[in-house]
């Protein structure tokens, strides 16, 4: 019987995934159609060398107005960046040094996220996508309304990422002040760093 029930729930899971309906209708699209990119942003490289030298990264937005749904869905994906980055480091730093709480961690994450995002200079668009959906009530969407989904796709040079990890490095380690967090922290960021050279081989 145990072994009977995790595989009813994964069957009934899978049932209740196929039977999610969208909640609205495709109007209009880019034309060329959905692209590979928009379920793995590497894809969007063109060869096998821009996949090492670069970092991908994808987001999307809604917007009525579909220029302003362009620049949102890029400035989501530099904003994706910088927290995946953050991310990175904050992990390395939590396996290092446990003197920090939930919240605190959180707070670091953050201030990270922010600062780290404004020295990403450099960042480009890989790919671009929208469509025009209608929104319909009857369908499940909370009310009637036309507006434009868009994705994005941006890339950054790998050694652009490294500079800009070093640039804001010793600024975060002046802004620790006890002596084992700062230690863990200077390690945190040379192994994102060292992570992102591999990436390149």
């Amino acid at each position: 019987m145990k072994k009977i029930l995790p595989v009813l729930s994964a069957v009934l899971l899978l049932n209740a995934c196929a039977s999610v309906k969208p909640d609205y209708e495709v109007r209009d699209r880019m034309k060329g159609g959905e692209p590979s990119w928009i379920e793995d942003a590497e894809k969007a490289a063109q060869n096998k060398k821009e996949r090492e030298e670069f970092r991908f990264y994808k987001a999307d937005a809604e917007n009525v107005n579909k220029k302003l749904c362009q620049q949102s869905a890029k400035a989501n994906a530099v904003r994706k960046m910088a927290e995946e980055i953050s991310q990175e480091i904050v992990s390395k730093f939590e396996e290092k040094n446990d003197s920090l709480d939930d919240n605190a961690t959180a707070a670091v994450k953050d201030r990270l996220a922010r600062n780290i995002s404004t020295r990403l200079h450099g960042a480009r668009e890989a790919g671009t996508y929208w469509e025009r959906r209608a929104y319909k009530a009857e369908m499940g969407a909370a009310k009637d309304i036309e507006k434009f989904k868009c994705d994005c796709v941006v890339k950054m040079k790998v050694t652009v990422l490294e500079e800009a990890l070093n640039a804001y490095k010793q600024q975060t380690l002046n802004s620790l002040k006890d002596a084992d967090q700062k230690k863990a922290m200077a390690k945190a960021f040379d192994e994102v760093a060292e992570d992102l050279r591999e990436s390149e081989d």
